[in-house]
């Protein structure tokens, strides 16, 4: 499994996101916070962000009062499952332990 930059970026600002929501659960973390604590391109990010929200990892608002918030808890997110959303071709190997 080969993580690219798409996945990379996706997991950067999935941590960023969990990290930084407000105390307020309603509250969201805008993407350009994201993009420049990030150093990621809005335009990229959307890209990303779009596909984690309709895998339902965020939940998001557009417009001037919208952001992003995680929809499940981080310790319920694993790199696999992200790394299946952001990239088109999954291939795992099988590795069985030596006896």
């Amino acid at each position: 499994m080969k993580i690219t930059t798409k996945t990379r970026y996706g997991l950067r600002a999935l941590t960023y996101i969990a990290r930084n929501a407000p105390s307020d659960k309603e509250a969201l973390v805008r993407i350009k916070e994201i993009s420049e604590s990030q150093k990621i391109s809005v335009q990229y990010l959307e890209q990303i962000l779009y596909k984690l929200k309709e895998a339902e990892i965020i939940t998001g608002k557009r417009g001037p009062n919208g952001g992003y918030k995680m929809m499940k808890e981080p310790a319920e997110i694993t790199v696999y499952e992200v790394f299946k959303v952001l990239e088109s071709d999954v291939n795992l190997a099988v590795c069985s332990p030596e006896k």
